[in-house]
């Protein structure tokens, strides 16, 4: 759900948010002169190299680069859109969001009827005196009851209606309700759509109930059921059992993804806690972009049967395309994560997790079988099935070895599969060499000139008229530099704060923030007075570079036309070169 909050409550959020107040509820910070420091929780590091500003209301990471304002900090640490970031900043300083406010409103209330709808459910599995064989199931399962309470279990009662008479009962609007999925209408009325079911509650990130599953105590068909899709819950947007495993993924570094509610809910009683569920899809992009915020490492683990493989294997290029990196396990034939963990123990379940395949390993495994490698005919096609994984593998360390292995196993020679390779990376190498011809080192001659112009304008707000007058977007060869220096011009234009904190929710969630966050906690210059020579300096070397590339352009350009005869166009060029270089200071 695209949610548009005005620049100006933006604002006001950040005027109230005091970020060191903010990061000190997560975790401690040390007074550091002016500023705050504390060990990055983004990357592992020994020596603290995060700060925190309270005069700039910014924090910065000099050990990896992250930085930005309260609401980047809450996106970055809870994994939160932007949005969402916004909403929970605005609760905490009591600011009200109308436009949001207007537009969620029905979204509210679907909120709080699967809340309702939970609580009954899980209220009748608990204390229900009829229910007693279901609690028994459960505990035949292999669940306790504390697992029960942690996941919200719950039971649906077998009649009809028995959800439906507590929610008119707490006056929720049955219309409205059918609009959760919990209730359907027929032409008699509203009756319940989970019947006689173990009730799954399904959690957003942010603990809020989306959606519901339900199972069934018998082997009766269908053995799951799922809500419908409804505005709150989109099934390929959830990873069920994320709102328990994130610190947990964050803490271990990687994440072991199953496919059932019972594949969750036995590891996780066991202690493995950084475990999600697919709920039964396929991976989707938007899921695989949902674990990348958490981790680059997972681990898939299906059914050990045929349908668990094809399962794996459709998700792998999923995965692979979100650029995490990826490995498996293939459980034994007839066991699922469940039965595994219940038949053969935690221990063992550790050690299948320990030995999981890396998907190139994985995938051959599986495809061997499917062809006579003896035959030239069986060796070109394996290989070109393979060659679609191998052009998604950023590790080369990891890629190089497995087409050693690969080429050995088929016997040919490694370099016929690197030359096959090239040809389906040909398009994404040109396309990752277009993006690195556009990162220019920060500490480059021309970047220094336009570094310190940056960090004296936002020292002095004074300066960023001067600076106008002086230099136009050409004049700088840094994009980052530039899109922030043409902000400091809008913002002063239009009397808004100069503020790093503002200027930041401006930027987006890019490298140029990181830039800007970076350059405001640095060392600030100290000689006020040295101020003026110092910004002028700036202004000529910006201008001087500027002036030798176009120079440098016109000969060029003036070499070209020369070789083609084209003297019109070579007299022209001359006149603009002799202009430029009779400027030289």
């Amino acid at each position: 759900m695209g949610r548009y909050i005005p620049e100006n409550i933006i604002d006001e959020i950040l005027s109230r948010v005091d970020i060191v107040e903010l990061i000190s509820s997560y975790f401690p910070l040390k007074r550091a002169g002016r500023n705050f420091k504390a060990l990055c929780p983004f990357h592992k590091e020994k020596t603290p190299s995060f700060m925190v500003s309270p005069d700039k209301q910014i924090f910065h990471c000099f050990g990896c680069n992250e930085g930005g304002n309260a609401i980047h900090f809450l996106m970055r640490y809870e994994r939160l859109e932007f949005p969402e970031a916004v909403e929970v900043l605005a609760k905490r300083v009591g600011i009200n969001i109308p436009e949001m406010k207007k537009e969620s409103k029905g979204i509210v209330d679907l909120y709080k009827i699967n809340n309702l709808a939970m609580q009954f459910y899980h209220s009748i599995l608990l204390n229900s005196s009829p229910y007693e064989g279901v609690r028994n199931y459960l505990l035949k399962r292999g669940l306790v009851k504390t697992t029960w309470e942690k996941f919200k279990l719950g039971f649906s009662p077998p009649h009809g209606d028995a959800l439906t008479n507590f929610l008119k009962q707490k006056g929720v609007s049955l219309e409205l309700a059918e609009k959760t999925g919990l209730v359907v209408k027929k032409e008699n009325g509203y009756f319940d759509f989970f019947r006689g079911r173990i009730i799954y509650p399904i959690f957003d990130v942010r603990q809020r109930v989306i959606g519901f599953g339900g199972r069934v105590l018998d082997d009766s068909l269908p053995k799951y059921i799922n809500t419908p899709e409804t505005p709150i819950y989109k099934k390929g947007e959830v990873l069920y059992g994320l709102n328990f495993a994130r610190e947990t993924i964050r803490e271990k570094g990687f994440v072991m993804v199953v496919e059932g509610y019972m594949d969750l809910i036995s590891p996780f009683q066991a202690g493995f806690y950084n475990i999600v569920a697919t709920l039964g899809t396929a991976l989707t992009p938007e899921q695989a972009r949902l674990l990348k915020r958490y981790t680059s490492l997972v681990i898939v683990i299906y059914d050990g049967d045929k349908a668990g493989e094809s399962a794996s294997l459709r998700n792998l290029e999923v995965l692979l395309e979100g650029g995490l990196e990826v490995k498996l396990v293939a459980l034994p034939f007839g066991f699922d994560p469940d039965s595994f963990i219940r038949t053969k123990g935690k221990e063992e379940f550790e050690k299948i997790i320990q030995e999981a395949k890396n998907i190139l390993e994985y995938k051959l495994q599986i495809l061997l079988p499917q062809y006579n490698i003896e035959e030239l005919e069986g060796k070109v096609n394996l290989i070109k099935e393979m060659l679609p994984t191998l052009a998604k593998i950023e590790n080369n360390i990891m890629l190089s070895e497995f087409i050693k292995r690969l080429a050995e196993k088929v016997s040919v020679s490694e370099e016929s599969i690197w030359l096959e390779l090239k040809k389906i990376r040909s398009k994404k190498k040109t396309n990752l060499e277009d993006s690195l011809t556009q990162t220019v080192p920060i500490f480059s001659s021309i970047r220094e000139a336009e570094v310190t112009l940056l960090k004296l304008m936002l020292k002095e707000k004074s300066l960023i008229k001067q600076a106008k007058i002086f230099l136009d977007e050409k004049d700088f060869l840094s994009p980052q530099i530039k899109n922030i220096i043409d902000l400091l011009f809008v913002l002063d234009e239009e009397n808004k704060p100069i503020e790093p904190s503002r200027i930041i929710s401006y930027l987006g969630e890019d490298s140029t923030n990181r830039i800007l966050t970076r350059l405001s906690l640095e060392e600030e210059f100290s000689d006020l007075e040295n101020i003026d020579s110092v910004f002028f300096d700036c202004i000529r070397k910006i201008k001087e570079d500027n002036r030798k590339r176009i120079c440098q352009r016109l000969k060029e350009e003036i070499d070209i036309a020369q070789k083609k005869g084209e003297l019109d166009k070579v007299d022209k060029l001359l006149k603009e070169f002799n202009a430029l270089a009779r400027q030289k200071e």
